[in-house]
Parts: C-alpha cells; sequence; structure tokens
C-alpha cells in the first residue's frame, strides 16, 4: 500500500504541478489584460489558486518521500495539503476540490500503511527472535566441552 502510494502520489502531483503552472500564467496574463478591477481581481485570485497548487505540489512530493519510512508524517502532510486544496478552490481554480479529494484518500492510504508497517515490524521481530534462538543454539552445541578426567601423564 505505501508503495502504491508513494506511486500514484508522484504522478499526481506532476499533474498537479503542470495544471497550477498553466493556471498561475493565465491568471497572470489574465491580470495584465484586464481592463475592469473586478477581472483583475478575479484574474489574481485564479494565480493565487495556482500558487496554491504549486505549494501542494512540493507537500505531496515531501509526503511522497516519508510514505516508506514514515506513514504517520505522510498522513499528516497529507491532511495539511488537503485543507489547502480546499480553502484554495474557493479563489476560483475549482480543480483544487478535485486535488483535495486526492489528498484526503492519499491520507487514508497513508493510514493503511501505518497499520502495514506495524505488522511488518512485528513480523520482522518475531523472526529475529527465531534467528536469534538458533544462532544461540548453535553456538552452545558447537561450544567444546570441558573434560573432567585429570590429564593424562601423570
Amino acid at each position: 500500500m505505501r508503495i502504491a502510494n508513494l506511486i500514484i502520489t508522484l504522478i499526481v502531483s506532476l499533474f498537479l504541478t503542470i495544471q497550477s503552472f498553466a493556471v498561475m500564467a493565465a491568471g497572470s496574463l489574465g491580470e495584465s489584460f484586464s481592463e475592469s478591477a473586478a477581472d483583475k481581481q478575479e484574474a489574481k485570485d485564479l494565480g493565487a489558486g495556482g500558487g496554491v497548487g504549486i505549494l501542494v505540489a512540493i507537500l505531496w512530493c515531501v509526503a511522497a518521500a516519508l510514505v516508506i519510512a514514515k506513514p504517520k508524517v505522510s498522513k499528516i502532510i497529507f491532511i495539511v495539503a488537503a485543507v489547502f486544496l480546499f480553502l484554495g478552490g474557493t479563489s476560483g481554480f475549482s480543480d483544487l476540490y478535485f486535488y483535495g479529494a486526492a489528498s484526503l484518500a492519499f491520507a487514508l492510504m497513508a493510514h493503511f500503511g501505518v497499520k502495514e508497517q506495524i505488522k511488518k515490524d512485528e513480523q520482522d521481530r518475531v523472526r529475529y527472535q527465531a534467528d536469534l534462538a538458533i544462532a544461540a543454539q548453535a553456538v552452545q552445541n558447537t561450544a567444546p566441552v570441558a573434560s573432567m578426567a585429570p590429564p593424562s601423564g601423570q
């Protein structure tokens, strides 16, 4: 689950990055070429939504980097990113709502990754203890036995 989360997050992050850069550029151009104050403000808000998308794409990359080793931290980052996305969706860049839902799905996957990691750590601990017991038994069986008889030749 953690590896799937890593791969899917990176792919969707790439799409979000490309779309956010396009929205930022369109907002900037719209602000430059608009004549009315309302149109300029709308374009400025749209550009701000693109900036939120870029910020979240960076957050997603950080969360994806941590999803294998620290899925709990990754889950928190995905939830924070979802909050940013839902707030940024109000700026006019309505696709951020979709990405917010995706971020919550990534957080859910990271939650299952926490459970997966706990199970794997328990299996590793049991395997380590079994290996340690086998090694101790092997050392005990190969240890030289001290002889009780006096040395011969006296």
